[in-house]
């Protein structure tokens, strides 16, 4: 019988132990973390602490609805350490992964105080909200994998160890969200030699006037064209950080360029005057573009098998510097890069060469 007792008394001891071993954390902060625990709600809202309204949690939504979350944990991540048998070295963090539709698409590691079961984050502002939100610059580099229609959007959340480069055995807390995403949405990269255009503007003219830079958004990153002018004509461009060249080849009768050709990794792109005003081009590579200048030189349009590319002149209305802004309207999603540039290309010198600006006077 005294045997026995020792024996309980033993167990009640571990037992106490093992519990203390938890640090003291938030808990369950209210009836909605209770009822939601492990996992993650959205809402157009932001979901604040403590002050919840489950009446307006959802996981369906329509493109550019705004969207907002809150995860709940069981305990805090540095319990969860604790479990791991983790050193947290007074700094506990977690990975938040973003897949879509299945697929693993994004991920960010951020730090959390230790003491939280649940904190709130953003996947899409509304229009009045300027913050940071990591979530958000996640999704927006995770859109190029999502289909025309509706997609499944997942977030999970788990504590990871820094120093070992390592996640948690066990997810701490989880869900998903289904968006509808229209068909005009898909203006990124298809692959490798394709690229979809926003918009140009000249910069760094020189005092000589004999060069100049057109600064280009592509992808929604920078690249450039630099035109160099005078006895020495030459052109060069950039993609990913690799330059190409756009070489002469011969001269018209007005003394002019009138045909140029791209090397790329295909082979050879060239580009081929049409007419004497230099409002028409052709630009031959594996397929045919056809350039043609719509209103005088203020409005262009590029045709081809993969659809149509515009540029608009936006510049200086009231100036001879009419043309140092263009805008885009890149409908050609499929076709490759290097035709769409040297089609572009085309229209710039075009434009140049019958204003009052040109770099190779």
């Amino acid at each position: 019988m005294k045997k026995i007792f020792l024996i309980s008394i033993i167990l009640s001891l571990l037992l106490t132990i093992g519990c203390n071993n938890n640090i003291e954390d938030q808990g369950m902060t209210s009836s909605t973390h209770k009822k939601y625990v492990k996992q993650i709600v959205f809402s157009n809202e932001e979901i604040n602490f403590q002050n919840e309204d489950s009446s307006k949690f959802k996981n369906e939504f329509k493109w550019n609805e705004p969207i907002y979350y809150r995860a709940y944990f069981k305990q805090s991540i540095e319990n969860k350490y604790l479990k791991e048998n983790w050193d947290s070295e007074n700094k506990t963090y977690y990975i938040l992964e973003m897949k879509i539709n299945g697929k693993t698409t994004a991920y960010d590691i951020n730090y959390i105080k230790p003491h939280w079961t649940t904190f709130k984050g953003c996947v899409i502002r509304n229009e009045n909200d300027n913050r940071g939100w990591d979530t958000t610059k996640l999704f927006k580099n995770s859109q190029k994998y999502l289909n025309p229609g509706n997609n499944t959007v997942e977030i999970i959340i788990t504590a990871y160890n820094r120093m070992k480069k390592k996640k948690a055995l066990k997810i701490t807390s989880k869900g998903n969200f289904t968006i509808k995403a229209p068909k005009n949405l898909f203006t990124v990269k298809i692959n490798e030699n394709t690229a979809i255009f926003k918009d140009v503007k000249a910069s760094s003219i020189s005092d000589s006037r004999k060069s100049l830079i057109f600064n280009f958004n592509i992808d929604g990153q920078n690249s450039h064209l630099k035109i160099r002018g005078g006895n020495k004509f030459q052109v060069d461009y950039e993609f990913n950080e690799k330059n190409y060249r756009i070489e002469q080849l011969e001269t018209s009768s007005s003394n002019l360029p009138s045909k140029w050709r791209i090397k790329t990794g295909d082979g050879y792109i060239k580009i081929i005057q049409k007419d004497e005003e230099q409002k028409k081009w052709q630009i031959i590579g594996k397929n045919l573009l056809n350039v043609k200048a719509e209103f005088k030189y203020k409005e262009w349009i590029i045709k081809g098998n993969n659809g149509t590319l515009k540029l608009i002149a936006s510049g200086h209305t009231n100036s001879n510097k009419w043309w140092d802004f263009w805008i885009i309207k890149d409908n050609m999603k499929l076709e490759n890069k290097h035709l769409k540039m040297g089609a572009i290309y085309t229209v710039l010198i075009s434009t140049l060469w019958n204003s009052n600006y040109s770099p190779i006077q």
